[in-house]
């Protein structure tokens, strides 16, 4: 299964454990693909910086061991937008561009 995380859950799962650590743990150890995002990567590695700056530098090496597929920003694919065809797709068009990612 493909999976796309988002900054809260990566943030929740590192920082306070529980129930999303689990989550991603389990995910991760029965082999399923987990997407995280260029901008979601950078949104994370700012939140951490700015919110928990005494635990920057552990996080990150957690952070950087686990085995997530990286897709390109929003901003990337937009330069390519001429590809799709915006009008068929219901909703936020960026939000298609993240779910192309993971089909």
């Amino acid at each position: 299964m493909k999976i796309m995380l988002d900054t809260n859950v990566l943030i929740s799962s590192l920082i306070f454990g529980g129930t999303p650590k689990q989550l991603i743990e389990r995910l991760l150890l029965m082999g399923h693909d987990i997407y995280i995002s260029d901008y979601i990567e950078n949104e994370f590695l700012d939140k951490i910086h700015l919110k928990w700056p005494q635990k920057e530098d552990d996080l990150r090496k957690v952070y950087q061991k686990m085995n997530f597929i990286h897709c390109p920003s929003t901003e990337e694919k937009l330069g390519e937008v001429s590809k799709y065809n915006q009008t068929a797709y219901a909703g936020d068009f960026s939000d298609q561009l993240y779910k192309d990612c993971v089909t």
